[in-house]
Order: structure tokens, then sequence, then C-alpha cells
């Protein structure tokens, strides 16, 4: 037998003893004319155990909201204790200590209760108060027309408000309980609702009798059972830091308050139907209902603008990523492609200004990893796209190939691409400095240049052809800058130069300059 199960046998053992405890202890004190009221000692005493066990609970609590959330039960059972002391000590039913009890102990409950649940956040704790509101409302609109409204009649609105108002808590609680936990966590929740519901139907009892003496010999004994699932709900309380609030993701739950709105309009319209007016409470009832119904919707659409807001950017931070280089922030070869494949298409019918593709790879880079780390290696590629990126011009695209490897997508006249080129080249005859050391760091760089007349051929087949020039200015010495021509031999791997070491230990290319 699960936990839940054996609890809930529990209660019901415990509720028939009460039951018979408070018939047999009535009975008996009404046939020997007793004057020591049982009942209402009875209720006292779990009233104040309902009480103590909140309290303890509080001390066990992980965060400072659960705490108070906590201590607002525990005050609420105390303040319920000025019902039955007044009762005891023969006052009437009515007696403004006991509905101040009894009002004291619903609002503290309120307090307490919605402590319970905290949302996301603003829109979402908003959110939870119009689905409880709508749930609450329409409820309170079909059990006025059932069960309210003659009671209204007979026993006024004093003794109409307290067993009302405890309908909207539980109904309100319920909802929220249903709607915003998952169900390993309803059991503690579960019982407080039960234990209010239970303080309710004594209230309702109290209201329908008219006076307490009559009503403790034939209750039914809510108000020991409900403070009995209180302090029983507390008492099954460990504490934990975590949020309580952990929203349900039944998909069905979204309709949920759907479900009493369809029942209180089909209440509203049957009595329409009737020979008589509808009566103007369920008229407010029902219009309130729709109010919470319209702003629930406003609230829906706006959290729906906000969720698509946060996919776009999402989308945008996933595209971003997948576009460019994690540690340089440049574009990487799938951007290059991309923006060289649009090019392409677009002076392919001689509207577009020509274009040229630098291709650069930094000379002997293997060795700054190798002597000085790759960390080192790492901040020389930023500083790298850092200058490139200061080289050219907004229109222009630079991108991390991969490694030591550069590509620059320029958007220019055949006059300019070789004035672009030796920009990108003299970047690199300013030394960088890296980890406190002065880095001589030179390119090698090679560039295609394609009139807008000239025939663009394929975004591979410009990589590949600055791809050869790049080469080819690593044979003829490194550092330098060589145009790309047809006759152009396939790279060979080239001997490393010589390094030496300079000031404070940068490694430095012995290469001659071509340009």
């Amino acid at each position: 037998m699960t936990r839940s199960r054996r609890l809930l046998l529990t209660l019901a053992v415990v509720a028939v003893l009460v039951w018979t405890l408070r018939h047999w202890l009535g009975t008996a004190a009404a046939t020997a004319g007793a004057a020591l009221p049982w009942g209402t000692l009875l209720d006292a005493a779990a009233a104040a155990t309902a009480s103590m066990q909140c309290a303890r609970a509080a001390t066990r609590a992980g965060n400072r909201r659960a705490r108070t959330a906590w201590i607002c039960q525990s005050l609420a059972c105390a303040l319920w204790l000025l019902a039955p002391l007044t009762w005891l000590a023969g006052a009437d039913p009515g007696a403004a200590p006991a509905d101040a009890g009894r009002a004291g102990f619903l609002a503290l409950a309120a307090a307490g209760f919605w402590l319970t649940f905290r949302g996301e956040d603003r829109r979402a704790r908003l959110r939870m108060m119009l689905d409880g509101g709508v749930g609450a409302a329409a409820t309170v609109v079909v059990a006025w027309a059932v069960l309210f409204a003659p009671l209204w009649e007979r026993a006024g609105a004093v003794a109409v408000a307290f067993p009302l108002a405890a309908l909207v808590l539980i109904i309100f609680y319920a909802f929220l309980a249903w709607t915003e936990l998952r169900p390993g966590n309803r059991r503690m929740p579960g019982l407080f609702v039960l234990g209010l519901a239970l303080v309710g139907v004594a209230d309702l009892r109290l209201a329908e009798l008219g006076d307490a003496t009559g009503g403790y010999a034939v209750d039914s004994g809510g108000w020991l059972l409900g403070f009995a699932c209180v302090a029983t709900a507390a008492g099954t309380y460990r504490g934990t830091t975590r949020r309580q609030s952990v929203r349900s993701t039944a998909a069905w739950l979204a309709y949920a308050p759907y479900v009493p709105l369809t029942a209180a309009a089909a209440t509203v319209a049957a009595q329409s139907a009737g020979p008589g007016p509808v009566p103007e409470p369920e008229l407010a009832g029902m219009a309130l209902v729709v109010l919470l119904v319209l702003l629930r919707q406003v609230l829906i659409l706006a959290e729906n603008r906000s969720l698509v807001a946060r996919l776009a950017a999402r989308e945008d931070e996933l595209l971003h990523q997948a576009l460019h280089c994690p540690l340089t922030g440049l574009g990487n070869r799938t951007l290059l492609t991309t923006r060289l494949q649009a090019a392409l298409s677009t002076g392919a019918d001689g509207t577009a200004p020509g274009m040229a593709l630098l291709f650069c790879d930094l000379d002997d880079f293997k060795r700054v990893n190798d002597t000085m780390g790759h960390q080192a290696g790492d901040e020389l590629l930023v500083q790298v796209a850092d200058r490139l990126r200061t080289a050219l011009r907004p229109q222009d695209t630079v991108v991390r190939l991969g490694g030591d490897e550069f590509a620059m997508l320029l958007l220019c006249e055949p006059d300019q691409a070789r004035p672009l080129a030796d920009r990108v080249w003299q970047t690199f005859q300013r030394p960088f400095e890296v980890d406190g050391h002065l880095l001589a760091q030179s390119a090698s760089i090679g560039l295609v240049d394609v009139p807008a007349s000239a025939a663009l051929g394929t975004a591979a087949d410009l990589l590949k052809a600055a791809d050869l020039a790049m080469y080819e200015a690593k044979r003829q010495g490194k550092n330098g800058v060589r145009v790309f021509a047809p006759a152009l031999p396939a790279p060979r791997p080239a001997p490393p130069d010589p390094v030496t070491r300079t000031g404070r230990g940068a490694p430095r290319s012995t290469g001659s300059a071509a340009r």
C-alpha cells in the first residue's frame, strides 16, 4: 500500500472515530443535562493542535517564504480559537469576538495559501491568480443558485458570509494545487483543502441551525475533522528548499478554468429560461467571471507574444552560433560560403560591383602553441581577428576558416582589391603582445581579384584559387601577398623557416617580405 493510500485510510478511520465520539458525547451531555460542551472543547483542542503543528512546520521550512506561509497558517488556527472560547463563555454564535476569529482565520489562511505558491515571475503569479479566480467565481455562481440563495433569505448576509468565503478559498486553492503542482506534490495541499472544506461545512451547518448549542448536538464534527486535517498536513511537511510551485505538464490543464465557467454559464442560462428574473448576485458573479476570463485571455496573448520574442531571440542566437567562431567572434566557413554564393548570384548579371577574396594563413603559428601553450595561441588568434576587423570596411566579411586560417570577402572595384590586401598585410607588421611577450607574427596572404565582368565560377573555385595564391606566398618566403594566376602550381609542403628569439623571447619569422 502506498503512503498516500495509508494516509487516506488513517484519515477515514479517524473520521469515523471522531463522528462516534462527538455523537456519543453530545448525546450523553444532552441526556444527563450536563453543562460541559464537549464538542466545543474538542474543536478548540483540534484548532490549538493545528496551530502548534503549523508553528513546528515553520521551524522546518527551508526558505523564508515557506516559513512565513506556515506562520500565517499557525496564526489563522490560533485566531479561530476566539470562536469556541466566546461560545464557551455563553455568548451568542454571532458575537463579535467569534466572528472576528473566524474572519481572521479565513484571511490568514488565504495569505498562507498564496505564499505557498511562488510563480516564476510576476506574469506567472498573475496567471495563477486569474485561473484560480475564474474557477472560484464560477463555482460560487453555481453554489449560489443551488445552496446560498435560500440560506441568504433565511439566515441573513452575515451567516452566509463565512461559508461563502470558505468556499471561495477552497476552490481557489484547490484549483491552484491541481493545476500548478505535479501529482507528487499535491498530498500536503490536498489535506489543507480537505480541512478547509470541512471547516466550511461546519460553518454552513452553523448558519443553517442558527445557534451554537443546537448545532453541537447534531453537527457532523466538521471543525474537529477540518483542523485535524490541517494538523496532519503540517505534520507531514518535512521542509524543503526547492520551490513548491512546479507547474504540471499536462496539456489539458490549460483548459481547466473553462470547466467551471461552462457550468456557471449553463446555470445562468437555465434560470434565464425560467419564469422569474436571474438573481442579481448571480448576474454580478457571472459578470466577474467574464471579466476575469477576458483578463486571462489578454495575459495569455501577452505571454504568447513574449514567448514568440524569446523563441526568435533564441533562434537568432543559435543562428549566430552556427555561423560564427566562438573564440574570435568572426564568421565561419559556412557564413563565408553563404555570402560568396549570394555575391556570385548577384553579380552574375553584371549589376553588382566586383569582389575579391583574401586567404590569410599565419606563418609558423604552431611554434606559438608549442612554445607558449594553446592559451597563448588562442589569445593571439583573438588579437589577429580584432586587427582584421579594424583593417577592413563594414561591408567586407571576415571569417575564421579554422586553426590559423582566415578569409576575407571584399566587395570592391578591381583597383581597390590590392590596396585592401596591403592594408591587411600591414596589420601584421606591428608585434602582438601575448602573455607579457611581444610576438612578431607574420602572415601569408592569397588574393583573388574578380572583376564584375569576369567569369565568376563557384564559391569553391574562388576558395581554391585563394588557397593556391596563399601557398605561393609561402613558397616565396612567407610574410607577403600573392595575387592568384591560373599558372600557379599546386601547393607542396615548404621547409620550416628558422626562428630566432628577440627581445623578451618572442618567436619572429625571418622570411622575406614579398609584396
